[in-house]
Protein backbone atom coordinates (compact mmCIF):
# COMPACT_ATOMS: atom_id res chain seq x y z
CA UNK A 1 0.00 0.00 0.00
CA UNK A 2 1.44 3.38 -0.87
CA UNK A 3 1.49 5.76 1.86
CA UNK A 4 -0.03 8.80 -0.75
CA UNK A 5 -3.61 6.66 -0.83
CA UNK A 6 -3.41 5.72 2.69
CA UNK A 7 -2.99 9.63 3.90
CA UNK A 8 -5.57 10.54 1.17
CA UNK A 9 -7.53 7.89 3.06
CA UNK A 10 -7.04 8.87 6.64
CA UNK A 11 -7.75 12.36 5.74
CA UNK A 12 -11.30 11.76 4.27
CA UNK A 13 -12.27 9.57 7.09
CA UNK A 14 -11.00 12.17 9.33
CA UNK A 15 -13.28 14.88 7.96
CA UNK A 16 -16.30 12.49 7.48
CA UNK A 17 -15.88 11.49 11.39
CA UNK A 18 -15.00 14.76 13.10
CA UNK A 19 -17.79 16.72 15.49
CA UNK A 20 -16.96 19.98 16.69
CA UNK A 21 -17.86 20.95 19.98
CA UNK A 22 -18.05 24.80 20.63
CA UNK A 23 -14.97 26.75 21.47
CA UNK A 24 -14.52 29.58 23.95
CA UNK A 25 -16.59 32.93 22.93
CA UNK A 26 -16.12 34.04 19.47
CA UNK A 27 -13.38 31.17 18.83
CA UNK A 28 -13.04 28.29 16.58
CA UNK A 29 -14.05 25.37 17.63
CA UNK A 30 -12.61 22.26 18.33
CA UNK A 31 -13.11 18.08 17.64
CA UNK A 32 -14.51 16.72 20.65
CA UNK A 33 -12.91 13.52 22.07
CA UNK A 34 -15.67 11.66 21.03
CA UNK A 35 -14.49 12.76 17.49
CA UNK A 36 -10.47 12.13 18.31
CA UNK A 37 -11.16 8.26 19.70
CA UNK A 38 -13.43 7.63 15.89
CA UNK A 39 -10.22 9.28 14.45
CA UNK A 40 -7.50 6.83 16.65
CA UNK A 41 -9.36 3.79 15.39
CA UNK A 42 -9.46 4.57 11.65
CA UNK A 43 -6.21 5.05 12.00
CA UNK A 44 -5.69 1.24 13.37
CA UNK A 45 -7.30 -0.49 11.17
CA UNK A 46 -6.71 1.79 8.00
CA UNK A 47 -3.42 2.13 8.48
CA UNK A 48 -2.07 -0.49 11.16
CA UNK A 49 -4.23 -3.31 10.58
CA UNK A 50 -2.55 -5.51 7.48
CA UNK A 51 -5.71 -7.52 7.16
CA UNK A 52 -5.88 -11.04 7.97
CA UNK A 53 -4.85 -10.71 11.32
CA UNK A 54 -1.64 -9.13 10.65
CA UNK A 55 -0.57 -5.75 12.11
CA UNK A 56 2.57 -3.32 10.09
CA UNK A 57 5.20 -2.97 12.66
CA UNK A 58 5.59 0.59 11.24
CA UNK A 59 3.52 3.32 8.68
CA UNK A 60 6.42 2.70 5.43
CA UNK A 61 5.19 1.57 2.62
CA UNK A 62 8.02 -1.59 2.93
CA UNK A 63 7.29 -2.67 6.49
CA UNK A 64 6.90 -6.09 7.63
CA UNK A 65 3.81 -7.21 9.32
CA UNK A 66 3.36 -9.66 12.54
CA UNK A 67 1.44 -10.97 15.44
CA UNK A 68 3.64 -11.12 18.35
CA UNK A 69 5.44 -9.68 20.89
CA UNK A 70 4.97 -6.28 22.74
CA UNK A 71 4.81 -4.09 19.21
CA UNK A 72 2.13 -6.09 17.66
CA UNK A 73 0.93 -6.72 20.93
CA UNK A 74 0.18 -3.49 21.77
CA UNK A 75 -1.88 -2.39 18.84
CA UNK A 76 -4.19 -5.64 19.83
CA UNK A 77 -4.47 -4.01 23.18
CA UNK A 78 -5.55 -0.34 21.75
CA UNK A 79 -8.00 -2.11 19.50
CA UNK A 80 -9.87 -3.98 22.14
CA UNK A 81 -9.78 -0.99 24.57
CA UNK A 82 -12.07 0.56 21.70
CA UNK A 83 -14.51 -2.60 21.27
CA UNK A 84 -14.52 -2.46 25.31
CA UNK A 85 -15.54 1.11 25.42
CA UNK A 86 -18.10 0.75 22.35
CA UNK A 87 -18.88 -2.53 21.87
CA UNK A 88 -18.93 -1.74 17.90
CA UNK A 89 -19.46 -5.43 16.29
CA UNK A 90 -17.25 -3.97 13.05
CA UNK A 91 -14.01 -4.78 15.33
CA UNK A 92 -15.00 -7.96 15.98
CA UNK A 93 -13.65 -9.10 12.59
CA UNK A 94 -10.12 -8.02 13.12
CA UNK A 95 -10.16 -8.96 16.40
CA UNK A 96 -11.14 -12.65 15.03
CA UNK A 97 -8.33 -12.55 12.50
CA UNK A 98 -5.48 -11.83 15.50
CA UNK A 99 -6.36 -14.96 17.27
CA UNK A 100 -5.82 -17.17 14.18
CA UNK A 101 -2.85 -15.92 14.13
CA UNK A 102 -1.64 -15.30 17.20
CA UNK A 103 1.31 -17.71 18.15
CA UNK A 104 0.49 -21.43 19.95
CA UNK A 105 3.33 -21.83 22.65
CA UNK A 106 4.26 -25.42 22.91
CA UNK A 107 4.69 -27.24 26.53
CA UNK A 108 7.04 -25.43 29.02
CA UNK A 109 10.93 -25.77 28.60
CA UNK A 110 12.17 -28.30 30.73
CA UNK A 111 15.61 -26.73 30.99
CA UNK A 112 17.54 -23.56 29.79
CA UNK A 113 19.49 -25.30 27.16
CA UNK A 114 16.76 -26.28 25.38
CA UNK A 115 14.41 -23.13 25.44
CA UNK A 116 14.43 -20.72 22.61
CA UNK A 117 11.81 -18.40 23.60
CA UNK A 118 12.59 -14.67 25.96
CA UNK A 119 10.40 -14.97 28.86
CA UNK A 120 8.29 -11.58 28.27
CA UNK A 121 7.12 -12.11 24.32
CA UNK A 122 4.36 -15.18 25.89
CA UNK A 123 3.26 -13.25 28.50
CA UNK A 124 2.60 -9.94 26.10
CA UNK A 125 0.67 -12.72 23.51
CA UNK A 126 -1.21 -13.59 26.85
CA UNK A 127 -2.33 -10.54 27.09
CA UNK A 128 -3.74 -9.64 24.14
CA UNK A 129 -5.07 -13.29 23.17
CA UNK A 130 -7.00 -12.64 26.59
CA UNK A 131 -8.15 -8.82 25.14
CA UNK A 132 -9.49 -10.69 22.50
CA UNK A 133 -10.92 -13.41 24.44
CA UNK A 134 -13.08 -10.57 25.96
CA UNK A 135 -14.41 -9.74 22.99
CA UNK A 136 -14.86 -12.88 20.58
CA UNK A 137 -15.77 -15.41 23.57
CA UNK A 138 -13.44 -17.61 21.02
CA UNK A 139 -12.26 -20.51 23.24
CA UNK A 140 -9.29 -20.43 20.66
CA UNK A 141 -8.22 -17.59 22.51
CA UNK A 142 -8.44 -18.61 25.75
CA UNK A 143 -6.89 -21.64 25.35
CA UNK A 144 -4.00 -20.23 23.64
CA UNK A 145 -3.53 -17.58 26.27
CA UNK A 146 -3.45 -20.44 28.94
CA UNK A 147 -0.31 -22.01 26.97
CA UNK A 148 1.58 -18.99 26.65
CA UNK A 149 1.21 -18.18 30.18
CA UNK A 150 2.28 -22.11 31.23
CA UNK A 151 5.04 -21.40 29.03
CA UNK A 152 6.80 -18.91 31.47
CA UNK A 153 5.04 -20.09 34.13
CA UNK A 154 5.99 -24.04 34.77
CA UNK A 155 9.46 -23.97 32.62
CA UNK A 156 12.27 -24.47 34.53
CA UNK A 157 14.49 -21.87 32.30
CA UNK A 158 13.54 -18.75 34.10
CA UNK A 159 12.95 -18.91 37.95
CA UNK A 160 16.48 -19.10 38.74
CA UNK A 161 19.49 -17.36 39.76
CA UNK A 162 20.22 -15.74 43.53
CA UNK A 163 16.71 -14.01 43.30
CA UNK A 164 14.70 -16.73 41.64
CA UNK A 165 11.30 -15.25 42.76
CA UNK A 166 11.92 -12.89 39.36
CA UNK A 167 12.42 -14.60 36.51
CA UNK A 168 15.33 -14.12 33.96
CA UNK A 169 14.48 -12.34 30.52
CA UNK A 170 16.30 -15.24 28.59
CA UNK A 171 16.98 -18.66 29.69
CA UNK A 172 19.28 -19.42 31.98
CA UNK A 173 20.09 -15.25 31.99
CA UNK A 174 22.45 -16.04 28.91
CA UNK A 175 25.74 -13.81 28.90
CA UNK A 176 23.95 -10.54 30.48
CA UNK A 177 22.05 -11.77 33.44
CA UNK A 178 19.21 -9.98 32.77
CA UNK A 179 15.93 -9.67 34.46
CA UNK A 180 13.46 -7.38 33.02
CA UNK A 181 10.24 -6.14 34.69
CA UNK A 182 8.96 -6.91 31.26
CA UNK A 183 7.93 -10.49 32.00
CA UNK A 184 6.52 -10.68 35.80
CA UNK A 185 4.76 -7.34 35.32
CA UNK A 186 3.01 -8.95 32.04
CA UNK A 187 2.60 -12.34 33.90
CA UNK A 188 0.55 -10.56 36.90
CA UNK A 189 -1.55 -8.86 34.37
CA UNK A 190 -2.00 -11.88 32.24
CA UNK A 191 -3.04 -13.73 35.07
CA UNK A 192 -5.87 -11.61 35.92
CA UNK A 193 -7.06 -11.43 33.37
CA UNK A 194 -6.80 -15.33 33.23
CA UNK A 195 -8.62 -15.40 36.54
CA UNK A 196 -11.52 -12.90 35.27
CA UNK A 197 -12.45 -15.33 32.72
CA UNK A 198 -11.85 -18.92 34.18
CA UNK A 199 -12.24 -17.91 38.32
CA UNK A 200 -9.32 -20.60 38.91
CA UNK A 201 -7.90 -19.49 42.00
CA UNK A 202 -4.33 -20.54 40.87
CA UNK A 203 -4.11 -17.61 38.34
CA UNK A 204 -4.91 -15.04 41.40
CA UNK A 205 -2.27 -16.84 43.38
CA UNK A 206 0.29 -16.43 40.70
CA UNK A 207 -0.82 -13.03 40.28
CA UNK A 208 0.15 -12.14 44.20
CA UNK A 209 3.40 -14.14 44.33
CA UNK A 210 4.39 -12.27 41.30
CA UNK A 211 3.17 -8.83 42.41
CA UNK A 212 4.68 -9.06 46.19
CA UNK A 213 8.39 -10.42 44.22
CA UNK A 214 8.08 -7.45 42.15
CA UNK A 215 7.56 -5.14 44.89
CA UNK A 216 10.52 -6.75 46.63
CA UNK A 217 12.80 -6.06 43.90
CA UNK A 218 11.58 -3.94 41.51
CA UNK A 219 10.20 -1.11 43.51
CA UNK A 220 12.26 2.34 43.75
CA UNK A 221 13.43 2.91 46.85
CA UNK A 222 12.61 6.61 46.36
CA UNK A 223 9.75 6.97 44.52
CA UNK A 224 6.72 4.65 44.01
CA UNK A 225 8.02 3.22 40.89
CA UNK A 226 9.20 0.24 39.10
CA UNK A 227 12.68 0.04 37.51
CA UNK A 228 12.22 -2.10 34.63
CA UNK A 229 16.36 -3.83 35.41
CA UNK A 230 17.89 -6.42 37.74
CA UNK A 231 20.81 -7.91 37.02
CA UNK A 232 21.53 -10.94 38.65
CA UNK A 233 24.67 -13.22 38.51
CA UNK A 234 23.63 -16.18 40.66
CA UNK A 235 25.33 -14.35 43.75
CA UNK A 236 23.65 -11.04 43.87
CA UNK A 237 20.39 -9.41 42.70
CA UNK A 238 21.21 -5.51 42.02
CA UNK A 239 18.80 -3.44 40.36
CA UNK A 240 19.53 -0.44 37.83
CA UNK A 241 17.63 2.79 39.68
CA UNK A 242 15.14 5.07 38.12
CA UNK A 243 14.72 2.65 34.94
CA UNK A 244 11.16 3.58 34.12
CA UNK A 245 9.57 2.23 31.30
CA UNK A 246 6.31 3.19 31.06
CA UNK A 247 4.87 -0.53 30.01
CA UNK A 248 5.66 -2.02 33.01
CA UNK A 249 4.67 1.15 35.64
CA UNK A 250 0.64 0.78 33.82
CA UNK A 251 1.09 -2.79 34.16
CA UNK A 252 1.70 -2.27 37.82
CA UNK A 253 -0.88 0.10 38.06
CA UNK A 254 -3.53 -1.73 35.95
CA UNK A 255 -3.14 -4.97 38.40
CA UNK A 256 -2.90 -2.95 41.49
CA UNK A 257 -6.73 -1.81 40.34
CA UNK A 258 -7.74 -5.39 39.58
CA UNK A 259 -6.21 -6.98 42.66
CA UNK A 260 -8.13 -4.70 44.96
CA UNK A 261 -10.84 -5.32 43.10
CA UNK A 262 -10.30 -9.42 43.35
CA UNK A 263 -9.54 -9.47 46.53
CA UNK A 264 -11.07 -6.39 48.83
CA UNK A 265 -7.85 -5.50 49.60
CA UNK A 266 -7.28 -1.91 49.73
CA UNK A 267 -4.07 -1.66 50.18
CA UNK A 268 -3.43 -2.75 46.53
CA UNK A 269 -5.18 -0.17 45.38
CA UNK A 270 -3.88 2.64 47.35
CA UNK A 271 -0.22 1.42 45.87
CA UNK A 272 -1.55 1.81 42.20
CA UNK A 273 -2.26 5.16 43.54
CA UNK A 274 0.67 6.07 44.76
CA UNK A 275 2.68 4.84 41.89
CA UNK A 276 0.09 7.40 39.47
CA UNK A 277 0.87 10.12 41.86
CA UNK A 278 4.75 9.62 40.75
CA UNK A 279 4.28 9.22 37.26
CA UNK A 280 1.96 12.53 37.18
CA UNK A 281 5.05 14.33 39.71
CA UNK A 282 8.40 12.67 38.16
CA UNK A 283 7.77 11.75 34.63
CA UNK A 284 6.44 14.89 32.71
CA UNK A 285 7.58 17.76 30.82
CA UNK A 286 7.79 21.15 31.97
CA UNK A 287 4.18 21.62 31.38
CA UNK A 288 3.36 18.44 32.86
CA UNK A 289 2.63 16.32 29.67
CA UNK A 290 4.02 12.83 30.00
CA UNK A 291 7.64 12.00 28.42
CA UNK A 292 8.85 9.07 27.72
CA UNK A 293 12.66 9.51 27.79
CA UNK A 294 13.53 5.52 28.18
CA UNK A 295 13.85 3.47 25.61
CA UNK A 296 12.67 4.38 21.93
CA UNK A 297 10.89 0.87 21.79
CA UNK A 298 8.90 1.19 25.09
CA UNK A 299 5.16 0.42 24.94
CA UNK A 300 3.91 3.48 26.96
CA UNK A 301 -0.16 1.99 25.60
CA UNK A 302 -0.25 -0.40 28.83
CA UNK A 303 0.20 2.76 31.08
CA UNK A 304 -2.66 4.31 29.36
CA UNK A 305 -5.09 1.41 30.27
CA UNK A 306 -3.40 1.64 34.05
CA UNK A 307 -4.42 5.14 34.48
CA UNK A 308 -8.02 4.42 32.27
CA UNK A 309 -8.23 1.63 34.86
CA UNK A 310 -7.63 4.15 37.81
CA UNK A 311 -10.28 6.68 36.48
CA UNK A 312 -12.87 4.66 36.61
CA UNK A 313 -12.52 3.90 40.33
CA UNK A 314 -12.77 7.55 40.61
CA UNK A 315 -9.51 8.70 40.56
CA UNK A 316 -9.27 12.32 39.14
CA UNK A 317 -5.81 12.77 38.71
CA UNK A 318 -5.89 9.67 36.46
CA UNK A 319 -8.96 10.91 34.58
CA UNK A 320 -6.80 14.56 34.78
CA UNK A 321 -4.08 12.28 33.19
CA UNK A 322 -5.41 11.08 30.37
CA UNK A 323 -7.38 14.38 29.63
CA UNK A 324 -4.48 16.69 29.59
CA UNK A 325 -2.61 14.18 27.53
CA UNK A 326 -4.58 12.95 25.31
CA UNK A 327 -5.29 17.21 24.28
CA UNK A 328 -1.31 17.48 24.24
CA UNK A 329 -1.26 14.57 21.79
CA UNK A 330 -3.57 16.07 19.02
CA UNK A 331 -0.70 18.54 17.88
CA UNK A 332 1.69 15.70 17.74
CA UNK A 333 -0.77 13.49 14.99
CA UNK A 334 1.26 13.21 11.77
CA UNK A 335 -1.00 13.32 8.80
CA UNK A 336 -2.24 9.49 8.60
CA UNK A 337 -3.44 9.64 11.97
CA UNK A 338 -0.16 8.18 13.33
CA UNK A 339 1.62 9.63 16.81
CA UNK A 340 5.21 9.44 17.32
CA UNK A 341 6.75 9.06 20.40
CA UNK A 342 6.01 12.71 22.81
CA UNK A 343 2.92 12.93 23.54
CA UNK A 344 4.10 16.93 23.45
CA UNK A 345 5.64 16.85 19.67
CA UNK A 346 6.79 17.24 17.88
CA UNK A 347 4.86 15.80 14.74
CA UNK A 348 6.70 12.96 13.41
CA UNK A 349 8.92 13.67 10.28
CA UNK A 350 9.89 10.25 9.57
CA UNK A 351 8.60 6.52 9.91
CA UNK A 352 6.76 5.46 12.99
CA UNK A 353 6.79 2.55 14.71
CA UNK A 354 4.06 0.54 16.03
CA UNK A 355 5.72 0.76 19.90
CA UNK A 356 5.44 5.25 19.29
CA UNK A 357 1.98 5.15 17.71
CA UNK A 358 -0.35 3.07 20.08
CA UNK A 359 0.21 5.22 23.11
CA UNK A 360 -1.37 8.47 21.27
CA UNK A 361 -4.30 5.91 20.15
CA UNK A 362 -4.80 4.28 23.13
CA UNK A 363 -5.20 8.27 24.93
CA UNK A 364 -7.29 9.43 22.12
CA UNK A 365 -9.58 6.16 22.45
CA UNK A 366 -9.57 6.15 26.78
CA UNK A 367 -10.29 10.16 26.42
CA UNK A 368 -13.13 9.26 24.51
CA UNK A 369 -14.74 6.83 26.92
CA UNK A 370 -13.79 8.87 29.85
CA UNK A 371 -15.61 12.14 28.35
CA UNK A 372 -16.77 12.17 24.55
CA UNK A 373 -18.44 15.70 24.73
CA UNK A 374 -15.59 17.41 26.15
CA UNK A 375 -13.58 19.52 23.68
CA UNK A 376 -10.49 18.15 22.98
CA UNK A 377 -8.02 21.31 22.06
CA UNK A 378 -4.82 20.59 20.36
CA UNK A 379 -2.15 22.12 23.02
Amino acid sequence: MRAGPLCRRLAVVAVASTVLAAGPAGGARVPTFAAAGRQATATLLDGWYAGGGLWRTCNAPDCSAGNVDWGDDSLTYALALRYAATHDSRLLTPLRELVNTAPTYPAPCASASGCSSWSDVPEWDAIALMDEYEATGDPTALRKAEAAFAFVEQSTAYALGACPRIRYQQPGGEANHLKTLETDANAIKAALLLYRATRQEGYLAAARTHYAAVRAYFLDPRVRLYSVYVFDDGRTCMQVPHRFFASVNGDMIWSGVELSRDTGIHAYLNQAIASAKAVDRNLGDGRGIFADLQAENDVVEPLVEGMAALAETGQALARGWILKNAAAALAARGPDGSFGRFFDGPMPATTVTAWQTTAGLALKISAAALAPKAAAPAS
